[in-house]
């Protein structure tokens, strides 16, 4: 059987479907432990909490260790912060997609003029930010079901998770400074004091 090379754009389109599957696995594992540390039923908990996204579940979580005078463990603290990360990503490029042979994401159809923002993002990225999804759904998996594990699987576990992040942001800058200022100085009437 003869394997065909994909070419960039197949690439990244395949990575994008991996980043998107990965993505809500990772969703899933965070509404589990949001409902564990909550210590409810699973239908108490969707009756209450069902449509409630991944930033809303980040932040329930971390409010609840906030009224209960606890301090988030650091991994699931970090865990935490790169999921609200890699969903901005998420959000970014599902409702405002990724265009052109670069892959640029951009707000440039709905932002008002000089607050666009736009970035390239390309396979690597993506393959980061699947990696630090697959390293936070190992950390909230194993902080609801710790006993279940072997020793060899919780060693492997241990293994994976010293592993350093991997996804950076990419650098949203917006059109620079002078720009978005001259426009507002455009847009205001002028000063009755200046002569």
């Amino acid at each position: 059987m003869q394997v065909r090379e994909l070419n960039s754009t197949q690439v990244f389109f395949h990575e994008l479907g991996r980043f998107v599957s990965q993505f809500a696995l990772a969703e899933s594992m965070v509404f589990i432990h949001l409902m564990e540390i909550l210590k409810v039923s699973k239908n108490d908990f969707n009756a209450v909490l069902s449509g409630t996204k991944m930033d809303g579940c980040v932040n329930y979580i971390k409010r609840i260790y906030e009224a209960r005078g606890e301090r988030l463990p650091e991994l699931l603290q970090q865990s935490l912060d790169k999921l609200g990360e890699i969903n901005k990503l998420r959000n970014d490029l599902l409702h405002r997609g990724a265009r052109g042979e670069n892959f640029t994401v951009t707000n440039e159809l709905r932002a008002m003029s000089g607050r666009i923002e736009e970035y390239q993002i390309n396979p690597k990225i993506l393959g980061d930010a699947i990696s630090d999804l697959s390293k936070a759904i190992l950390l909230l998996h194993t902080s609801v079901e710790v006993g279940t594990f072997t020793s060899q699987e919780k060693q492997g576990m241990i293994l994976a998770l010293a592993q350093p992040w991997k996804y950076k942001s990419p650098s949203q800058g917006s059109q620079n400074q002078k720009n978005h200022k001259s426009a507002q100085e455009k847009s205001r009437p002028p000063s009755a004091s200046r002569k």
